[in-house]
């Protein structure tokens, strides 16, 4: 057949081009849906209210930009079958089948790209209204304390209120990792002896009143002044002289000694937005270490006007606040209010309100209440104790989110048997944790564990390896039995029952879970004299050591540190196991100063694993959050932090 006119080749030619190009557009619009609409909502949450409305527009337009370019590409496939089945009745040119045959393959993928999708990203609520943005939740009451002051803060129900209203310079995020937050810059010395943190120039008060640098002085400079006897004070000891300064004397409410002051000497202000910290030596856990309440800037004029009850006046006056919301009502035994502050410097808040019921006394009817209001509809979450968790976990509204927070069985390395390292590996071996763990009462939502770092901490190591070099779980009896029996050949006359006798001590809840464990210990270890010692866990639990001692441990801040050498660096205040093991000691004490992160880390990853192999102590099982959580909540994430600020800046109330 003879070639068609050049003209008709051309006009065949740019029909195949705009039906190319318009099922290119209809690729791309049908698989938008699926695509980056996750980080839209991101970013518009990101710039508060009207962020949030605005990226909600983007996802709904999204979503039908979805729709229609995927009902093009339909009505593309069908024309373009239509057209194949036209020409193959009729003899046609060669140029035009080799045009439809080039048209085929772009619709084929673009038909096929939206099904191979895992699944289509769900789009969040619209907004209520900001009338309606009310956060409702229930805490308990702490017994110890009714004090909402940074410097004396040990409780975690009083660091969620705190953080919304005491200003830090830095915060963590939803990963446990340290951000900036009052700081908009902070840079470190150049031989690691100093940070230097830039303020964001428009901070303020929720009364209008400026916030510099001479506020974080003054505040670290009050948590340390021995005056206000802060239990939390050595979190900031890496600072100059502030170990001295702080262990001086308190003279009539003044500072009694050769330090009057950290002001001018260690905490220098620059300028007004600008404040430097020297430190004692290179301490790359401090800006970590800044993320506990010791360091967040409180209102100094509070402070004058009703010294150490100044706390207790936040809400007077319309309240005060320099954080994402101000205190409007502070009833401790009843309620606490706090408000959206409009002076915050960066992305307001959604919420406009949060509405916390104290609940004192009891914690199990406490845990009881909290749960019934949220069933009532008239909270938002709840938490829940680790009894409620088994018949909870079962609702589709049951959440769970990881918790730094780990129970160990401490062993005493200074009394026998303990003192030698195949008693320690032999009773650590004897358990099976994972048995453990399903006691409710001792473990609700939890986990085993063999690690001294908790997953979801920086530095978690997921190579670890338990004393018998396995990842086991589930103990190894017959290697603490042979490793218990050589102890006993060289000490006891080869019967165990002539051992050292052994007082294991826990609180008075657990003893069901506890006669497990030591029927553990006399399945692998028979007839070895134990005695069990059920104690009230409170300030005096520690005042004595026994041989073995239930023991628990909270992040105070996300670091290796905190697990690490806090706990098993000789001299250190709470190594009551008196855990001294040379190799784990310089291995914690180089990382202690390194400021490459990843030799750091490495550097801690080799001393857990001296510690978990010589058994500085014997990790039981690490804790989670559980927790009931509404529907209509969006973009709210648990972290192992507990919920952070960035989530509270982006967390709102939608529509159902």
């Amino acid at each position: 057949m003879a070639d068609e006119p050049l003209t008709q080749r051309k006009r065949n030619a740019i029909v195949a081009a705009v039906l190319l190009a318009i099922t290119l557009i209809a690729s791309l619009a049908s698989i938008l849906p699926f695509v980056g609409v996750t980080s839209i909502g991101q970013l518009g949450g990101a710039f508060g209210r009207v962020g949030a409305a605005y990226s909600q527009g983007l996802l709904w337009l999204a979503g039908y930009t979805g729709i229609i370019g995927f009902s093009l590409l339909i009505a593309l496939w069908v024309v373009y079958l239509v057209r194949v089945l036209w020409l193959a009745r009729r003899k046609t040119n060669r140029s035009w089948r080799i045009y439809e045959a080039a048209l085929a393959l772009p619709l084929v993928v673009a038909l096929l790209v939206p099904f191979y999708v895992p699944k289509p990203v769900k789009l969040p609520l619209p907004p209520l209204p900001d009338a309606q943005q009310v956060w409702r939740e229930g805490l308990i009451r702490p017994s110890f304390t009714d004090n909402l002051d940074p410097a004396l803060s040990t409780s975690g129900n009083i660091y969620s209120i705190d953080q919304l209203v005491f200003p830090g310079l830095v915060r963590l995020d939803k990963n446990s990792r340290v951000q900036n937050w009052a700081a908009s810059k902070v840079q470190l010395g150049q031989d690691g002896h100093s940070y230097t943190f830039t303020l964001h120039p428009s901070m303020a008060w929720s009364d209008g009143a400026p916030i510099g640098a001479e506020d974080f002085a003054y505040s670290i400079n009050r948590t340390l002044d021995p005056c206000t006897k802060s239990p939390t004070v050595s979190y900031l000891f890496p600072i100059k002289d502030a170990s001295a300064f702080s262990s001086q004397q308190c003279d009539s409410g003044k500072v009694s000694g050769a330090i009057s002051t950290l002001i001018g000497h260690s905490l220098l202000i620059v300028d007004p937005k600008t404040l430097t910290i020297q430190l004692e030596r290179p301490t790359p856990s401090f800006p970590a270490q800044l993320t506990y309440p010791t360091s967040w800037a409180v209102p100094r004029k509070l402070v004058d006007k009703y010294g150490a009850e100044w706390a207790k006046h936040l809400a007077d006056n319309g309240g005060i606040g320099g954080d994402l919301f101000k205190m409007t009502t502070l009833d401790f035994d009843h309620r606490i209010v706090l408000q959206r502050n409009e002076h915050f410097w960066g992305a307001k808040p959604i919420l406009r309100e949060m509405d916390f019921t104290m609940y004192p006394g009891n914690v199990d009817a406490s845990h009881s209440a909290m749960y019934t209001a949220y069933v009532g509809g008239d909270r938002e979450v709840t938490t829940l104790d680790n009894a409620a968790v088994a018949s909870a976990s079962l609702r589709p509204d049951y959440h769970t989110s990881e918790a730094l927070f780990l129970q160990y069985f401490s062993v005493n390395w200074a009394t026998p048997p303990f003192d030698d390292l195949r008693m320690r590996q032999a009773f650590a071996l004897a358990l099976n944790k994972e048995k453990l763990t399903q006691d409710q009462t001792f473990c609700g939502a939890c986990k085993a564990t063999n690690h001294l770092v908790p997953s979801g901490m920086p530095g978690y190591n997921p190579n670890l390896k338990g004393p018998d070099g396995t990842t086991t779980l589930t103990g190894n009896v017959a290697r603490a039995r042979a490793a218990a029996q050589s102890y006993a050949n060289d000490k006891c006359s080869g019967t165990f029952s002539q051992c050292p006798p052994i007082t294991f001590r826990f609180p008075t809840d657990f003893q069901t879970i506890m006669q497990e464990v030591k029927g553990m210990w006399a399945d692998a270890l028979p007839g070895y004299p134990i005695t069990l010692q059920p104690a009230q866990f409170d300030s005096s639990y520690f005042d004595s050591i026994v041989q073995i001692y239930w023991s628990p441990w909270v992040a105070d801040y996300p670091d290796p540190q905190d697990f690490l050498s806090l706990l098993f660096l000789p001299g250190a205040g709470v190594n009551f196991g008196n855990v001294d093991l040379p190799a784990a000691t310089t291995l914690m004490r180089q990382a202690d100063a390194e400021l490459n992160p990843s030799k750091r880390l490495n550097a801690y990853n080799q001393a857990e694993q001296f510690l978990v192999t010589n058994v500085a102590s014997i990790p039981i099982i690490q804790g989670q959050n559980a927790y009931l959580l509404r529907p209509d909540v969006v973009n709210f994430q648990g972290s192992p932090g507990g919920v952070t600020s960035d989530t509270w800046q982006r967390m709102y109330l939608g529509k159902l």
